[in-house]
């Protein structure tokens, strides 16, 4: 919390000591996949999560990157990366989701990118601000080579 004092033009400062809670402006979030439909089983697909601050904060923030799918938390496997985060430039970032392979029974379902902006100085007076974009993957078919 900032606390500060009120003083009307030329008095002394008043006995009232108000409060701001200041928020960081929340991120733009957009999840798309680079590839065409159909996205069939056996095929390399990633997930890719673009995220943009609003150039006018200036205080310092951190930001922080979680992958959910149909509302619960992903755990990365050997075939499902979750790919770090990265700076883009200047207030762009990136994160990723790899698929080595698409699964028909598992990967099918919506995936929601949620980004949190947090200050990394000043904290006691600044809120996080968060934002979440998803894309429903619909994983049909399977791959054939021929």
């Amino acid at each position: 919390m900032l606390s500060f004092k009120v003083m009307p033009n030329g008095s002394r400062p008043s006995p009232v000591t108000n409060d701001i809670l200041l928020s960081v402006p929340p991120p733009n979030v957009g999840v798309r996949i680079p590839q065409s439909e159909p996205y069939l089983a056996g095929m390399y697909a990633e997930l890719r999560c673009s995220i943009s601050l609003d150039n006018a904060v200036d205080t310092p923030v951190g930001v922080a990157v979680a992958w959910l799918k149909d509302g619960r938390e992903l755990n990365g496997t050997v075939r499902v990366q979750e790919i770090p985060l990265r700076v883009v430039g200047g207030f762009r970032y990136d994160a990723s989701l790899r698929f080595s392979t698409l699964s028909t029974n598992t990967d099918s379902g919506n995936y929601m990118c949620s980004s949190t902006v947090f200050p990394t100085e000043n904290g006691n007076y600044i809120t996080n601000s968060t934002e979440t974009s998803s894309f429903a993957l619909a994983v049909t078919g399977i791959l054939t080579i021929t």
